[in-house]
């Protein structure tokens, strides 16, 4: 799957579960480096939360079996998902790929 579409995809999917709830505050990707081992091109995907209060770990699974429901493509390029509480520091560096943020989170084409 392309990058691009790799993308599409996942907002795609955080636009159909959050938009009603803005549950996220910020969704990325970054690329896993396997110390020059080569297993294809794998993501992490980091979610913040909007307003998240109980276990990231409950959360980190509801997102895993939607992902794998809703988009099986893209969650087969998924290699770890973090999810951080709204309290939590977490931002994405430069060369992430910005998936959403507050302001963009549900108007993201």
């Amino acid at each position: 799957m392309d990058t691009k579409i790799l993308i599409e995809n996942v907002r795609r999917f955080f636009r159909e579960i959050d938009c009603g709830e803005k549950t996220y505050s910020q969704a990325w990707l970054s690329e896993i480096d396997f110390g020059g081992l080569h297993y294809g091109l794998r993501y992490a995907l980091h979610v913040k939360s909007g307003n998240l209060a109980d276990d990231c770990n409950l959360e980190r699974r509801k997102i895993i079996h939607l992902l794998h429901e809703k988009s099986p493509e893209a969650y087969k390029l998924i290699w770890r998902i973090w999810v951080y509480g709204a309290t939590e520091q977490a931002s994405h560096y430069s060369d992430d790929l910005l998936l959403f943020d507050e302001s963009t989170a549900c108007t993201t084409a």
